[in-house]
């Protein structure tokens, strides 16, 4: 493996080249194949969707320096138990792993 970073991460740093390298090395593919190219445009889709909801919600927080990036980092977050939606899965995630750790006799 090429390196551990993760080909989601690597896209949201603008390191594409090394994404599509490490999605192809993960598939046992060529860079050109099919499979390789839908999941890497998947995660493009993805990580721009999300830098579009990001801008229109919080355009106050767009300067792109540590205290703006981090507080987009703590609205999402927080939106995790301020939505209810999004608390309803949190917590269905959450029972589901604590149940999957019990051990009945």
């Amino acid at each position: 493996m090429l390196t551990s970073h993760s080909p989601r991460w690597l896209v949201s740093n603008n390191r594409d080249e090394e994404a599509l390298n490490i999605l192809a090395d993960l598939r046992r593919a060529s860079k050109d194949s099919e499979i390789v190219q839908l999941e890497y445009l998947e995660i493009k889709a993805q990580h721009m969707f999300e830098v579009d909801r990001s801008r229109a919600k919080f355009p106050q927080f767009q300067s792109g320096s540590f205290s703006d990036n981090f507080k987009l980092g703590f609205y999402d977050y927080a939106s995790l138990f301020t939505n209810k939606s999004l608390r309803k899965r949190v917590f269905v995630a959450v029972f589901t792993m604590v149940f999957q750790q019990c051990q009945f006799p």
